[in-house]
């Protein structure tokens, strides 16, 4: 009888094995899921935070005395955008935390530019970009109008305000 007992209990502690063994995998596989679904959030979360900031400063960009016309709002003033690109490589560190992953363009629509190159200097141009973030991960555009002005011409010009965001 006691072969037959010691058998007896060889089998039970195999079935708990079993069932430990089985609820453990269980146990890991909704771990897994649960941390999947996390991070998708997290990372939705993110893009929509990257969004609202990529909006505000849509919003502000005009209001900013770097970029803002004297006498005029929503307005930007293209010999301030000029200066900026001496002024950003000088104080990189506070520009590059203010417009953090942000890529920032202007394009100008009206009057149509005769040719089709970024300003430098102020000969006429198409296009102004005003920071080169690193590319992470994803990406997404804001698009708005923006009056330009040039006091070199004494006109003013209409173009396209381009924020690319990336997360």
């Amino acid at each position: 009888m006691t072969a037959q007992n010691s058998t007896k209990a060889q089998i039970e502690i195999t079935e708990t094995i079993v069932v430990l063994l089985i609820f453990l995998i269980l146990l890991s596989l909704g771990l897994f899921y649960y941390y999947n679904y996390y991070f998708s959030s997290l990372e939705k979360q993110s893009l929509q935070l990257s969004e609202t900031q990529a909006t505000t400063l849509a919003a502000s960009i005009t209001s900013m005395p770097e970029f803002s016309c004297s006498y005029e709002q929503n307005c930007m003033d293209l010999s301030k955008l000029f200066a900026f690109k001496s002024v950003f490589e000088r104080n990189k560190i506070y520009y590059s935390k203010k417009l953090e992953n942000k890529y920032i363009s202007l394009e100008f629509i009206y009057p149509k530019p005769t040719i089709n190159q970024e300003c430098i200097n102020f000969l006429p141009c198409s296009f102004f970009n005003l920071n080169y973030p690193k590319q992470i991960k994803s990406q997404f555009t804001i698009d708005s109008p923006i009056l330009i002005y040039s006091p070199y011409t004494k006109q003013y010009n209409l173009a396209r305000l381009k924020i690319t965001s990336y997360t």
